[in-house]
């Protein structure tokens, strides 16, 4: 949990925004937010 609270607000909002796409559209975004540099 701690990894989370590292994470700035844009992200905790990006992840919150995957909880509601459907499982396929969360893999794709996923998958392009790991091809973003960190």
């Amino acid at each position: 949990m701690q990894e989370f609270e590292k994470l700035n607000r844009a992200e905790q909002e990006l992840i919150h925004d995957l909880h509601a796409l459907r499982p396929e559209e969360a893999a794709v975004m996923v998958l392009l937010q790991s091809r973003l540099p960190k």
